[in-house]
């Protein structure tokens, strides 16, 4: 129950983050029960004094010349004959400077199924506002130039269209065919009916009767555009009327509000599921029978998902039957009627078999039939012979013989499961399995005690007689609650002295900002403790040794506590410490060599090289700046500076290549210089990992044996 409530309300307050519109909630008199950031940010207030917006009312945030109006939809809205509940109104900032917004608001039923808080979304509409002002204007201006008119039209962001009396489109901006999804000049001349659906006609046709009366109307339509995607437009329309009064058509602008209605319609879905998962969670709560509670779960799954027909039925392979066990019926119909019986497995044993296998739901369209119901030829008796033209098969409540199964038909209509009703049907199927699993621990539950009790004195001998030192921490204090007696030999302290002291007390000074800084960095990132961490402790004698500690969070005795594993890792670090001295030792040997040295990985990355061979070579950096510099070009890059530089790369290739060890190789350089290099390859574990270039300037040598 706790998990479904805090899945619903992250879920809640992502919407809310994401909406790019204000979010809020008022009582039936107009007090602020909840403001949204975004809300806030609108009127012009840091999100730090949002506490001081509750209670306050929401007459203060509107301009006073639509008081009355507000009162009027306030009213209607609660007496449910408000006609249109989206409402533009001149809103007040902090500032006290003014805006346009568009509020669609909705009622929210209480528990007794009365109307307790008004819930309303606020978009700033004030870019429109001035779109529509400047059509105004630009309207009146087209009298003088045509051209000027439709330039301003063109530019507009909103799509903008003149239609006639019959709702035929005599003009259009590029923006209006942007939202209709057509070409820049096709969607003049077609209908405007061409891209409604029947509900949205008969709105129009209610919207332009309205006009024909010289009412300026402001609604939201939905259409189907030419390429058949479903939008949502926010539409502000002016009647047109010709020299004698007779009405002629009308002015319209169109806002693109797809995005909008979708985090509604997504945010109305989600408060009707968690109403339905909270339902769920509070039958569980008060019944421990398991027939009552899917019972239950299948009317309210069916109710929420506006189902034809669901059912629940037990799947025995053991038994080779499928048993159902519940069955829910949305209306009267001919064609949905009850299906609940016992069927034999066989019957439909490739759907259920591929349940069992891969624990995944299945779905099948009468249209786009699911293999696995075609393969036992369960499809016939499903989409033809029962007529279901949608169905969704989800398990729960796997055992070592078969599971529950959820059963969803639609009959009337063929329909696609959103992502969002199939992660609704998880959190059914969870709490649903959680119930059955409840249930079942009440029938066993001297077992489960026993068990528990007897496997609570196991882990009390494994921690005592461990021979690693152990001890329980309080996650709060930090205080020792227990410790067993390998920490007790290994530290010197008696077990009455660790029980007073902290996990502070076992560790030098220069150790405490240490831990905790990592602390309050694994509470405020999420570390996981569990991984293996290197400290310094200290002994009762003040003896200082290296430790390595691993911790699990655990409960107890009531308390929030660390479980913590301790090895002494003193001997390894010596030994580390050792290492890492050979290793400084043998690089300073290295880049203190009378010879220019240059050391590369395997992929010929520089791993050492001193200052000898960068001047040697005339390199104009320091050694440390070439450390992981890739030496692939290097050769051909330098090989100017030899007398033979075409032998220079080849016989360096081959040396590469062959990866022998190479002594005295004699160099000739333009500049008049002889240099002796070796070639070493090294390996580490028997695996190739580099080589060492070793260059010695023996030009006295060389010039010196040339005279004799």
């Amino acid at each position: 129950h706790d998990e479904a409530l805090r899945e619903s309300s992250q879920k809640w307050e992502a919407i809310v983050t994401a909406s790019p519109d204000g979010i809020g909630m008022v009582t039936l008199d107009g007090k602020l029960q909840l403001m949204s950031e975004k809300l806030l940010e609108m009127h012009g207030y840091p999100a730090n004094e949002k506490g001081d917006f509750i209670g306050r009312n929401v007459f203060d945030f509107i301009d006073p010349s639509d008081h009355e109006r507000l009162s009027d939809n306030i009213r209607k809205l609660l007496s449910n004959t408000h006609d249109n509940k989206v409402s533009e109104y001149l809103a007040v900032k902090k500032d006290q400077s003014r805006f346009y917004v568009e509020v669609n608001s909705t009622v929210i039923n209480g528990p007794d199924g009365k109307p307790s808080s008004i819930l309303y979304v606020q978009r700033d509409i004030t870019l429109r506002k001035h779109a529509e002002q400047e059509l105004a204007i630009a309207i009146k201006k087209a009298e003088e130039s045509e051209e000027k008119f439709r330039l301003i039209i063109q530019s507009q962001v909103e799509g903008i269209g003149v239609v006639d009396a019959n709702e035929i489109f005599e003009f259009t901006n590029l923006a209006a065919a942007k939202i209709f999804e057509t070409g820049p000049d096709d969607l003049v001349g077609t209908s405007l009916y061409d891209y409604l659906t029947p509900d949205g006609k008969s709105r129009i046709k209610h919207q332009t009767s309205d006009r024909k009366l010289a009412a300026t109307n402001s609604y939201e339509l939905r259409i189907i555009t030419k390429k058949g995607n479903v939008k949502y437009l926010r539409v502000s329309s002016s009647p047109k009327f010709d020299d004698i009064g007779k009405y002629h058509g009308a002015y319209a602008v169109f806002s693109d509000i797809t995005d909008r209605k979708m985090a509604e319609l997504l945010r109305d879905q989600q408060l009707s599921f968690t109403k339905a998962l909270n339902e769920i969670a509070e039958m569980i709560i008060s019944n421990d029978n398991a027939e009552n509670i899917l019972e239950g779960a299948n009317r309210i799954l069916g109710e929420a998902l506006s189902l034809d027909r669901t059912l629940i039925y037990n799947v025995s392979f053991e038994k080779n039957c499928i048993t159902g066990l519940c069955e829910w019926l949305r209306e009267v119909h001919p064609d949905i009627a009850p299906t609940k019986d016992v069927h034999p497995l066989n019957l439909f044993l490739s759907p259920l078999t591929e349940i069992k296998n891969t624990r995944k739901y299945l779905e099948s369209q009468f249209d786009a039939v699911n293999p696995f119901f075609v393969a036992d030829g369960s499809s016939e008796i499903l989409h033809q012979q029962l007529q279901i033209k949608s169905l969704l098969w989800f398990p729960f409540d796997f055992d070592e013989n078969g599971y529950h199964l959820f059963t969803l038909n639609q009959i009337l209509n063929q329909r696609k499961w959103a992502p969002e009703e199939i992660g609704f049907l998880e959190s059914v199927a969870r709490q649903v399995n959680l119930a059955l699993i409840k249930i079942r621990l009440l029938v066993d539950k001297e077992k489960v005690a026993t068990e528990l009790r007897e496997s609570e004195e196991r882990y009390r001998f494994m921690f005592a007689q461990n021979p690693q030192p152990m001890w329980i921490v309080d996650s709060e204090t930090l205080n020792f609650l227990e410790v067993n007696q390998s920490a007790i030999n290994h530290y010197g302290y008696s077990k009455e002295e660790f029980l007073s002291m902290s996990i502070m007390d076992i560790r030098p000074v220069e150790e405490i900002d240490k831990l905790q800084g990592f602390l309050e960095l694994s509470i405020r990132e999420g570390l996981d403790i569990r991984e293996k961490t290197e400290w310094l402790h200290i002994k009762k004698n003040g003896e200082l040794f290296f430790v390595e500690t691993v911790a699990h969070s655990m409960n107890f005795n009531g308390r929030n506590a660390f479980h913590v594993l301790i090895t002494d890792i003193t001997e390894r670090k010596k030994g580390e410490i050792e290492v890492e001295d050979k290793k400084n030792l043998l690089t300073n040997l290295l880049i203190n060599l009378e010879e220019g040295i240059l050391l590369e990985d395997a992929d010929r990355k520089i791993v050492l090289t001193n200052q000898l061979f960068c001047d040697m070579f005339a390199i104009p950096a320091p050694p440390e700046a070439l450390i992981g510099a890739d030496c692939h070009d290097s050769a051909e890059q330098s090989k100017h500076q030899f007398r033979n530089p075409e032998k220079f790369i080849s016989d360096l290739k081959i040396i590469l290549k062959n990866k022998k060890t190479i002594l005295n190789d004699e160099l000739k350089l333009n500049d008049g210089r002889y240099l002796e290099r070796d070639y070493i390859p090294t390996y580490m574990n028997g695996e190739y990992s580099g080589h060492l270039w070793k260059y010695r300037d023996v030009t006295e040598r060389k010039q010196a044996e040339l005279k004799i």
